[in-house]
C-alpha cells in the first residue's frame, strides 16, 4: 500500500513550478521594484505574461492557466471583470473561433475531408505520372492541417503503407522515409492557412491585436492567399530537392494504381458531404467577397455582418438541412469539440498584450528601447528574416502556441513602426510569424502530430535521418515564408 501510495503522489516539484507561476502573476510588481518608467500596473503585466507562459511550458493545460491569468489581470486593477469579458471572450476575433472551427470541422464530421483526398489522389490524370502523383499527394498533406488534422495524415500515412507493399519499397527506404518528411512538414505549413481558427487564431493576434490598437487594419483574404502561395512553393520545392538533390527513386510509381486499394474504388460522394464542403467554402470566402465587392450600400451591410456571424450563419443554415429525415450535421456535436483552451488562450493573451501595449503603463516604450539595438536599424526584409528564423527554430524545441505568443508580443512595437513609416502591409508580417511558429516536424516536442512522424519505425532505426533530411527541407520552408512575407508586405 504504501509502495502504490509512493508511484501516485504528486511531485514536489509540481507544486512548486505552480508557486513559481502564481508569484509571477500576483507578487511581480510587489516583488520587483520599477524600472524604465513602467507603472506598477505594467510590472503586474509583465509578471501575468511570464507566469501566463509558464504555465503553459510547464504544461499545466491552457485552461487553467487562463482562468487564473484573467483573474489576475482584474486583480492588478487593470479593468474590471465585465471589461475583461467584454474585451476577450466577448470579442468578435475570440467568438469567431467557435463558429469557423465548427464550420470547418464539419468537414470530419461528415468525412467530406477524406472523400476529397482520396478523390484527388483516385485521378486517372495522375496515375503513372510518379512526380504528379507526389504533388497531390502532397498537396492533401497541406490540406490536413486546416481542414483535417492528424485523422488526415493517419490516411495518408496508410495509402503511403499500400504503396510500399505494391510496389516494393522497403520502410527504411529514402522514397518512404521522405515521402513521409514532405507530408509531415506539408501539414505543418497547412496548419497556419486558417487564421481565425485555433492555435494560428492566437499567434496571429499578437501582432494584429497591436496593429488594430494602432490603426492598422489586417486582412484574412490576404493572409490565405499568402498562406496558399507558401504551401505551393513549398510543395514544388521539396519534390525538386526530392528528385535533384537527394536522387530519390519515385520510378516505381509509374506501376502504382491508387484506385485498387480498397476504399479508393467506387468513390461516391453524399449529400451531407456536399452541403459540408459548400458551406465551410462560403464561410471561408466572407472575408474575399469583402474585397471585391464595389463600394456602396449593400457593399457596408455586407461588411456590417462580421466574419463571426456569418460563419455562425452558415453552421445555423448547414444545421437546419436535413438528408433521409436527420440534419445534414449535428451542431451539437461540433460545438462540443471546440477547443476552449485555445479559445481561453486567446482571450487571455489579447488581454495581456492589451496590457502590454498600453502606452500609460509604459512596457511598451521599455520594449522598445531595450530591443531598439537590435531591431531599430534592420531593414525591414531584414528584421522579417530574423522573426521568422527564430520562430522556425524554436518551435521545434518548443510549444508553437507559446513561441508565437511570446516573438509576437515582443515585435509588436516594431511592426506598428514598420507598417507607420513605410505603408507595408502587416498582415504579411502575422503571415510571417503564424507560418514559422507552426512549420514543426523535427523533434517529438515540435508539435501535437511529430509523433505521428517520429514514432514510426523506421524514424525511430535512423534518427539523424530526420536531421540530414528533414533539415534542409526546414531551411526551405523558412526561405519561402520569409520571401513571400516580404514581398507580399510590399505588393498588397
Amino acid at each position: 500500500m504504501a509502495e502504490s501510495a509512493k508511484v501516485n503522489s504528486t511531485p514536489v516539484s509540481y507544486y512548486i513550478k505552480l508557486l513559481v507561476c502564481l508569484i509571477f502573476m500576483f507578487l511581480f510588481n510587489r516583488i520587483v521594484p520599477s524600472w524604465g518608467g513602467i507603472t506598477p500596473i505594467g510590472l503586474s503585466a509583465i509578471g501575468i505574461f511570464i507566469g501566463l507562459i509558464l504555465m503553459i511550458v510547464f504544461d499545466f493545460g491552457l485552461i487553467p492557466s487562463t482562468c487564473l491569468a484573467m483573474f489576475a489581470i482584474v486583480h492588478s486593477g487593470f479593468m474590471t471583470g465585465s471589461e475583461l469579458i467584454g474585451s476577450t471572450i466577448g470579442n468578435s476575433t475570440v467568438v469567431q473561433l467557435f463558429f469557423m472551427f465548427s464550420v470547418c470541422n464539419s468537414l470530419i464530421q461528415t468525412g467530406a475531408g477524406e472523400f476529397l483526398a482520396k478523390w484527388m489522389l483516385s485521378r486517372k490524370a495522375i496515375q503513372g505520372r510518379p512526380m504528379l502523383f507526389l504533388f497531390v499527394l502532397m498537396v492533401v498533406g497541406w490540406m490536413c492541417g486546416p481542414f483535417m488534422g492528424t485523422s488526415g495524415l493517419i490516411l495518408l500515412y496508410t495509402i503511403m503503407d499500400y504503396v510500399n507493399k505494391t510496389l516494393g519499397y522497403e520502410e527504411e527506404s529514402d522514397f518512404n522515409m521522405m515521402t513521409r518528411i514532405g507530408l509531415q512538414s506539408a501539414c505543418m505549413i497547412g496548419m497556419a492557412f486558417l487564421p481565425f481558427k485555433g492555435i494560428t487564431l492566437a499567434i496571429f493576434t499578437s501582432i494584429a491585436g497591436a496593429l488594430e490598437a494602432a490603426g492598422i487594419q489586417t486582412n484574412y483574404a490576404y493572409y490565405m492567399l499568402g498562406s496558399g502561395i507558401i504551401g505551393l512553393l513549398y510543395c514544388i520545392g521539396f519534390l525538386l530537392c526530392m528528385r535533384l538533390i537527394f536522387r530519390v527513386d519515385v520510378s516505381r510509381l509509374q506501376n502504382l494504381d491508387i484506385t485498387r486499394m480498397e476504399g479508393m474504388e467506387n468513390l461516391k460522394i453524399t449529400r451531407p458531404q456536399i452541403y459540408s464542403i459548400l458551406f465551410t467554402i462560403a464561410a471561408i470566402l466572407y472575408t474575399i467577397i469583402g474585397l471585391i465587392l464595389p463600394a456602396g450600400a449593400f457593399k457596408d451591410y455586407f461588411s456590417s455582418i462580421g466574419l463571426w456571424l456569418w460563419a455562425a450563419l452558415m453552421l445555423g443554415l448547414m444545421s437546419l438541412i436535413r438528408y433521409q429525415g436527420q440534419p445534414v450535421i449535428n451542431p451539437d456535436k461540433l460545438m462540443a469539440r471546440i477547443m476552449w483552451g485555445v479559445a481561453l488562450a486567446t482571450a487571455a493573451f489579447t488581454a495581456v498584450g492589451g496590457m502590454l501595449s498600453n502606452n500609460d503603463l509604459g512596457v511598451k516604450a521599455w520594449i522598445a528601447q531595450t530591443l531598439s539595438p537590435i531591431f531599430g536599424g534592420m531593414s525591414f526584409p531584414v528584421f522579417i528574416l530574423v522573426v521568422v528564423a527564430i520562430a522556425t527554430i524554436v518551435t521545434n524545441f518548443f510549444s508553437n502556441m507559446a513561441t508565437g505568443l511570446i516573438i509576437g508580443s515582443a515585435v509588436a512595437p516594431f511592426c506598428v513602426e514598420y507598417c507607420s513609416s513605410l505603408g507595408i502591409n502587416g498582415t504579411f508580417i502575422c503571415l510571417g510569424l503564424v507560418s514559422a511558429s507552426m512549420f514543426a516536424f523535427l523533434t517529438m516536442a515540435a508539435a501535437g502530430p511529430a509523433p505521428l512522424l517520429l514514432s514510426q519505425e523506421p524514424f525511430v532505426k535512423k534518427p539523424g535521418y530526420i536531421w540530414t533530411h528533414g533539415g534542409p527541407a526546414l531551411i526551405m520552408g523558412m526561405i519561402i515564408i520569409w520571401l513571400v512575407s516580404t514581398a507580399g508586405a510590399f505588393i498588397f
